[in-house]
């Protein structure tokens, strides 16, 4: 199985948990 940039399956789960947490808490967010 060829893995790209070396990265595992469990790192890049932790990533899409960590994004998808991020968006929600941004919804409505207002930088002024």
């Amino acid at each position: 199985k060829h893995q790209r940039h070396n990265i595992s399956e469990d790192t890049w789960r932790q990533v899409y948990e960590f994004s998808r947490c991020v968006h929600e808490d941004l919804e409505g967010y207002d930088p002024e």
